[in-house]
């Protein structure tokens, strides 16, 4: 499902709190869904012509 979706996954060794057996990880992950989330909608707008 995440392959047709197009998603990005992570996989580490933790229990079932892993944004605290592993904040860096969880961070870094956070991070980089929110940079592509603003670059397309970014490139959605340019297409647009709305900015």
């Amino acid at each position: 499902m995440t392959k047709r979706a197009g998603s990005t996954t992570v996989e580490t060794n933790s229990n079932r709190v892993p944004n605290i057996s592993h904040p860096a990880e969880v961070a870094k992950l956070i991070e980089q869904a929110a940079a592509t989330s603003c670059a397309q909608l970014l490139n959605a707008i340019r297409r647009l012509r709305l900015w």
